[in-house]
């Protein structure tokens, strides 16, 4: 077994579609105007929804999950945490690819910033020289840069997308990933207009790849890989807006500057001209966290970027999403975050349009709202006892549900703060709490996206294979949680990461409910 607090092990990525019953609402039908961080210019900035008197989420009733009752006769043991794949330098992998796969392979080479024009200039040859087919040279130049202490990374932008083998729907789980192994973050979005979703998957020794599905997450195919020379990628974020997929990461060698890139959404394939942008230099600290978010699902023009430092600081800016370039700061005072760095837009909101939340250095649950003048800092939990630095925030007009670990009197298990009045007064639920003998309960995601209701995810520890579990509600007011769908076809390995989003409902069943969710098992991806 691995430990609850290897949350970076290694892992396949997996997904699975879960709907139940009418299509998704439509994008809210306010107009935009010139307004400073992306929301409406009408006077209407004030809560229209009272909070009901007497909330108690936690007086509902929650069914457990029996040690002794398995989902499936099959047992499957549990990966071994090995340690990570030894780095290679760049020039090696590349000289190890075959004629096909460099001719398919398009290099976008990235460099700290700061670093002497000639250092720049030959990472420019090696780029060139490579993407007119001249591998030979563009390989020794390259093992000259690397020989030479700069820290390089590149992108490849796949010119016609690697695909991953087909899988099946209904429950059974569909591989996201080109064969490597390593797999320890993954992020999921989708496109309302095209309706295509998109992954972004953190690998430990490979960087991070960008996924697409044009089929309702039936396959998958990976159309942008980031490599890198030194270190490793500390995080990685993804979220669509308008015509494009943008990607925040952390410059791996050179790990003060949060960076941003963007691939198209009609083809999944990077836009060369935009290349990165450094959103945030950090200097002297470090960039440990990034979130990126935007405001698809209503005014569709707004791409915002959040970062934790090392200095326990967070920032936050945002910028028109057609361009990417000029980014706006307006970063909240007084932070002190250690980790769990989430961060949703509320669509339909009155008042407050972003959440962030995070884990303080107080050991405390923290969730930040802003409007278009002002944040706030709001204590929801005032000791956090689980085994993750982790928070999951997300909104829907009026509702905020901030979930993480919470240690119980068995175990560990999962609790959430909701809000029904936007973040005024809250309470809180408990969709899993172990009961005698049971395993942890760990690593949870939420959703409130959608218009529909709330979601949550989180794995369970119960002897192998382990579950990854699923439980949502209708509507925006407390009331009963549906019973736990057990929806992992293969074994999540203990302690890793998982994702969950509200997705449009698929083609195939049209349903109200559709939620498309995330997991890492062992071995190869």
């Amino acid at each position: 077994m691995m430990s609850p607090r290897m949350y970076t092990g290694f892992g396949r990525s997996f997904a699975a579609l879960i709907c139940g019953g009418l299509a998704m609402t439509a994008a809210l039908g306010q107009s935009y105007a010139d307004w400073g961080a992306g929301g409406p210019p009408s006077i209407s900035h004030v809560r229209t929804v009272a909070a009901p008197a007497g909330l108690d989420d936690t007086l509902q009733p929650m069914v457990s999950h029996p040690v002794e009752s398995q989902r499936r006769s099959t047992a499957v043991v549990d990966a071994a945490n090995s340690a990570p794949t030894p780095s290679v330098p760049l020039a090696e992998r590349l000289r190890a690819w075959d004629e096909s796969t460099r001719r398919d392979a398009q290099l976008q080479m990235e460099l700290p910033t700061g670093v002497p024009a000639a250092i720049a200039a030959l990472a420019q040859q090696v780029e060139t020289a490579w993407n007119a087919g001249q591998y030979d040279t563009a390989l020794a130049t390259l093992q000259w840069l690397e020989a030479s202490g700069t820290p390089v990374a590149f992108g490849v932008a796949w010119r016609t997308p690697r695909q991953v083998e087909r899988g099946e729907r209904d429950f059974t789980d569909v591989r996201i990933g080109a064969p490597r192994t390593g797999g320890n973050l993954a992020k999921l979005d989708y496109s309302a207009a095209s309706n295509k979703l998109f992954a972004v998957v953190n690998w430990a020794s490979d960087g991070w790849a960008l996924n697409q599905s044009s089929n309702d997450g039936l396959t998958w195919s990976e159309t942008y890989l980031w490599f890198f020379s030194t270190g490793s990628v500390p995080d990685v974020d993804m979220a669509v807006v308008g015509s494009y997929v943008y990607i925040g990461y952390v410059y791996s060698g050179n790990d003060n500057e949060g960076r941003l890139r963007r691939n198209f959404v009609s083809t999944g394939l990077s836009d060369g001209a935009y290349g990165y942008q450094t959103i945030f230099n950090a200097t002297p600290n470090t960039v440990a966290e990034v979130a990126v978010e935007t405001n698809q699902d209503a005014y569709n023009n707004r791409i915002y970027y959040a970062v934790r430092q090392s200095n326990n600081a967070v920032r936050w800016a945002w910028a028109e999403s057609t361009d990417g370039l000029t980014f706006t700061e307006d970063s909240p005072a007084g932070t002190s975050a250690r980790g769990g760095l989430d961060m949703h837009w509320n669509t339909g909101y009155a008042t407050w349009f972003i959440f962030v939340s995070y884990i303080g250095t107080d050991d405390q649950v923290h969730v930040l709202r802003h409007n278009p003048s002002t944040w706030e800092n709001i204590v929801v939990d005032s000791t956090f006892t689980g085994s993750h630095d982790r928070t999951a925030v997300s909104a829907w007009g009026e509702t905020v549900i901030c979930a993480y670990e919470e240690a119980y009197t068995n175990g560990q298990g999962i609790k959430y703060e909701i809000s029904y009045d936007a973040g005024d007064t809250w309470n809180f639920g408990t969709p899993a709490v172990p009961s005698a003998g049971e395993g942890p309960y760990q690593m949870v995601d939420i959703t409130a996206r959608g218009g529909r209701g709330t979601a949550v995810v989180y794995t369970h520890e119960v002897g192998e294979p382990d579950d990854v579990v699923l439980r949502y509600r209708r509507g925006y007011a407390p009331g009963l949680w549906h019973n736990p769908l057990f929806v992992n076809d293969q074994d999540v390995t203990t302690g890793t990461w998982t994702a969950l989003n509200w997705t449009p409902p698929d083609t195939a069943h049209n349903n109200e409910l559709s939620y498309g969710l995330i997991y890492l098992s062992g071995g190869l991806p």
